[in-house]
């Protein structure tokens, strides 16, 4: 199945949109984006990953690994005042 909605929160105003995903998730279908592409894609999800290391460790126990991992992950940087935008590196 492909998806042409349900990128974003806002595309699930009930419990019962969020159930229709659930069913759909959960069958056998070929889903184009999966669920994972969906998740690492959600600018949120990856900026709580990369500035709560306590959640990452819930998932990935090693701590070398871990590291390796974080190494991959890009800063954040928020431009909302030009002190913030000086912050940021080119």
């Amino acid at each position: 199945m492909y998806y042409r909605t349900g990128y974003t929160a806002e595309n699930y105003s009930s419990e019962e949109d969020w159930a229709a995903r659930e069913v759909l998730e959960f069958s056998q279908a070929i889903k184009c984006p999966s669920i994972d592409f969906f998740l690492i894609n959600f600018k949120m999800f990856q900026l709580f990953l990369a500035t709560d290391i306590n959640e990452m460790k819930r998932f990935v126990e090693d701590s070398r690994e871990l590291e390796a991992i974080r190494s991959t992950f890009a800063d954040f940087y928020s431009i909302e005042t030009p002190e913030q935008h000086k912050k940021v590196r080119y």
